[in-house]
């Protein structure tokens, strides 16, 4: 899966060489030269991973990285710096602020390529914890109706359930007897069948008068 690479300089010639340089790699790559874009470029983004240009405007650059440490987005964001030899001062404090390593000018395509690479390897944005409400999820799969009673159903499928679930079941057979407006929960642990195969126990609830009849029916008719 390609990653982005966000390239801020106000320096055409480095920016253009850095993104020569980078173009091929498979990645996404994006490019601010203006340092009124570059917060705002940033949050839209969101990159794997920020080449931040400290030579032209090392000031702006250093303020870049103290917001980083202010701002919940920005702050799982990853920064390289390139930096010039006289740079040595806000290179140190780059680094200080968080910036995960550095280039010199003239920039090596290798070293960019091997650094690019390395940190992009070994980088994810922190996993989600959806909240109570964004945990409902819809899942559909393919299952066989085993038995059915007055009071449950056993339902044979790929998933196994653990603890208390609620469940829809869409069946031309639970259609049929007027079942397919209950609520169906699990009860009990789901037992194994095969791999990846088991036997799910649901209590039926809901299940009014005609219902109860209507699967009587169907278990005498089955009978004679």
């Amino acid at each position: 899966m390609p990653k982005k690479v966000l390239i801020i300089d106000t320096d055409q010639s480095s920016l253009s060489v850095a993104r020569r340089i980078l173009e091929n790699s498979g990645h996404d790559l994006y490019t601010i030269d203006e340092l009124n874009n570059a917060v705002a470029g940033m949050e839209r983004i969101l990159p794997h991973l920020v080449i931040l240009g400290l030579a032209n405007n090392p000031q702006f650059a250093i303020d870049i990285l103290k917001m980083r440490t202010e701002s919940k987005v920005l702050e799982k964001l990853q920064f390289l710096v390139f930096c010039g030899q006289k740079n040595e001062k806000e290179k140190k404090i780059a680094l200080g602020l968080g910036a995960v390593d550095y280039l010199e000018y003239p920039i090596k395509a290798q070293n960019l390529v091997v650094k690019v690479k390395r940190y992009l390897d070994n980088f994810e944005f922190p996993a989600y914890i959806p909240s109570q409400d964004e945990k409902k999820i819809e899942l559909r799969m393919k299952g066989d109706i085993e038995k059915i009673s007055e009071v449950s159903l056993i339902l044979q499928c790929q998933a196994k359930f653990d603890g208390k679930k609620q469940v829809e079941i869409f069946s031309n057979f639970l259609r049929s007897i007027g079942a397919e407006h209950c609520q169906y929960k699990t009860y009990g642990k789901s037992s194994f069948v095969d791999k990846g195969v088991y036997n799910v126990e649901f209590i039926i609830v809901g299940a009014d008068n005609n219902v109860t009849t209507n699967i009587r029916k169907v278990s005498r008719d089955k009978m004679r």
